[in-house]
């Protein structure tokens, strides 16, 4: 296994693609391959006429051209493989060997505070959605709150193709043995769209979509506080109240004190016509006192059982 470590003095090729670098060995091999023919020239149409033995030097000038064009042959190839290896190569393979570059060529600046002969971490890239890719780095030698900090460096690297990109969160492992930075193209329109309420039905009664690409799942989500339009929070309602119950005696409760659009559905609380607020009073009480009975349900439970019930 090659182990790649820091250098300040490391040439800039060796941070590249294999297809930047087949073609820069491509291009090496034509300019060695235009020298030996100029060399053989030289030979033949000013050695070979003043030479004791024409023929011989004749023949080596003849060797050299065979050599040259041998040689630029092979460049063409080179340079040819390094084209369709490029071609070829997946946006995710692209996006890593950019941030790479910017991480650890020191012509950018080492923002990673790398010293001299340390060894370089792993970075792996994987496109998880079209426009959406995640970015590994390990912890080998930078702390993760150190990595964290990392993302304006990693959006200064994204131009070009990947110009239409930024990071958009940075997140650490549980044991902080690597930060996963996400990006996203930030040019895609990504709300959702819908003629009818029914298009807004979820697939399922425990994840709820906030945009294309962007769900909630109420199996792993805590209490959660939502901010954004109003449209939006609207549509995150309308999928409750689609989903419906979910077998388990759950109910949803939406309480809309300020009158706005989901106060025109059936199930929403809201003031009166009067500007009472009895109904929702109501509400909270009785919502207070499902959660007392769930609690005491748990209890007799764990009584009869003697199971630990965690609340």
């Amino acid at each position: 296994m090659i182990v790649v470590r820091y250098s300040s003095g490391a040439p800039a090729i060796v941070y590249s693609t294999p297809s930047a670098k087949l073609c820069v060995l491509g291009v090496a091999l034509f300019a060695v391959a235009a020298c030996v023919y100029c060399i053989g020239l030289f030979v033949n149409t000013i050695l070979a006429p003043i030479a004791i033995e024409p023929s011989t030097v004749m023949a080596f000038g003849g060797n050299l051209t065979s050599a040259a064009a041998t040689l630029s042959l092979a460049g063409t190839m080179l340079f040819a493989g390094g084209i369709t290896h490029y071609v070829m190569l997946s946006e995710s393979t692209r996006l890593h060997a950019r941030i790479r570059k910017g991480l650890f060529d020191p012509r950018y600046g080492n923002p990673l505070h790398l010293r001299e002969g340390e060894l370089l971490p792993d970075i792996s890239c994987k496109e998880t959605a079209p426009g959406q890719f995640e970015l590994a780095i390990s912890t080998s030698s930078s702390t993760a709150e150190e990595i964290s900090k990392m993302g304006p460096s990693i959006s200064s690297r994204l131009r070009g193709r990947f110009s239409r990109y930024a990071v958009v969160l940075a997140e650490a492992d549980v044991a902080c043995n690597q930060v996963t930075f996400f990006l996203e193209d930030v040019t895609l329109h990504r709300e959702i769209k819908a003629s009818r309420v029914e298009d807004l039905c979820p697939a399922n009664a425990y994840e709820f979509r906030v945009q294309n690409g962007t769900s909630i799942d109420l199996r792993t989500s805590g209490s959660m506080l939502i901010a954004g339009k109003t449209t939006g929070v609207i549509a995150l309602l309308l999928q409750a109240l689609l989903a419906g119950p979910d077998g388990h005696g759950s109910q949803v409760l939406i309480i809309d004190p300020k009158q706005a659009e989901p106060s025109r559905l059936p199930r929403v609380v809201s003031l009166n016509a009067d500007g009472d607020a009895r109904a929702i009073l109501s509400a909270l009480s009785r919502f207070a006192d499902s959660i007392k009975e769930r609690q005491s349900f748990l209890n007799d439970r764990s009584t009869e059982t003697g199971d630990a019930v965690h609340w």
